[in-house]
């Protein structure tokens, strides 16, 4: 009886070793693994043509494939663009329309976000490593160019507006969050500038604060600016790859998704090691010599 009493503890710590001590779940067709740390492996995974994005539904962390579709502004805004980017001004003697100037005035399809405001539009765009801008339009087609960075989300904090930037390119990482104070039939009025040290891909309210997805995991930011993230991660490593979307549960679990898998962090900020989620019919793969045609092999 002892011996039947003994073997029923290990059993069950057995299987409270092995839960995913989440508030979530996920579908069969996903498991989950050490990240990879094999240079050939990451090559492969950095490479591959899976590209994930996940949210939280309920009690279920949804991954999906990716999907990429252009922004559609609403059809007042494009009009009032077209309006500013034909305003006229001076380079020393050359006269310039605001469009020849700024020419992502006269590309609505490199808009990122856009928020409305009483007073008019606010509306950012993201070119990648040729240029951003973040652009307040008024109801009457006049406007003023509030940041010259990537623009990647714009929303409301309260009565504030933040918006998160960021370009991460060769060997350039960087981004910001910006706070600015809708100021009714004026421009907004930046408040602060909190900067990150890896792009904003996507980002989330975590506590009193947020925390966003990143090249080098997540990246913490508390209400007074503070920053916090894994100092030791490197660019491009084994964290995240190509981050996309980022997600929290109730009990505080970070999910950030990319390119071939999903990280979990499920005790950052106070321990930054993540696992990964990764479809059962690509776990690991065989590399071929360039590192690039790598076939994947199932669980």
């Amino acid at each position: 009886m002892k011996y039947r009493i003994l073997i029923l503890i290990l059993l069950m710590t057995t299987a409270c070793s092995t839960s995913t001590n989440s508030l979530v779940s996920w579908g069969n067709e996903f498991v989950e693994i050490e990240p990879f740390f094999d240079k050939e492996q990451l090559a492969c995974a950095h490479n591959s043509e899976l590209s994930w994005r996940s949210s939280i539904q309920g009690d279920e962390l949804r991954i999906e494939p990716r999907e990429f579709e252009t922004l559609k502004l609403p059809a007042r805004l494009t009009v009032l663009m077209e309006k500013l980017g034909a305003r006229k001004f001076r380079i020393g003697s050359k006269l310039l329309t605001t469009g020849e100037r700024h020419s992502e005035l006269g590309n609505p399809n490199a808009a990122s976000a856009f928020l409305e405001l009483e007073s008019g539009w606010i509306v950012g765009f993201n070119l990648g490593e040729f240029g951003g801008g973040l652009w307040w339009v008024d109801n009457e087609g006049n406007g003023q160019k509030l940041s010259y960075e990537n623009i990647h989300d714009i929303f409301w904090n309260g009565d504030n507006i933040i918006v998160t930037t960021g370009l991460a390119h060769l060997s350039l990482d960087g981004g910001s969050l910006l706070e600015f104070k809708d100021r009714g039939d004026q421009e907004p009025l930046l408040l602060r500038e909190i900067k990150s040290p890896s792009s904003i891909e996507e980002i989330s309210t975590f506590e009193s604060g947020w925390v966003a997805a990143t090249f080098l995991g997540p990246v913490f930011i508390n209400i007074n600016g503070e920053v916090r993230y894994n100092g030791a991660a490197v660019f491009r490593g084994p964290n995240v790859i190509y981050p996309n979307s980022i997600s929290v549960d109730d009990q505080g679990a970070v999910y950030i998704s990319g390119r071939y898998a999903t990280a979990i962090y499920r005790n950052a900020p106070d321990d930054f090691s993540p696992s990964w989620l990764v479809s059962k019919k690509c776990t690991r793969f065989t590399p071929d010599e360039r590192k690039i045609d790598c076939t994947c092999i199932a669980e």
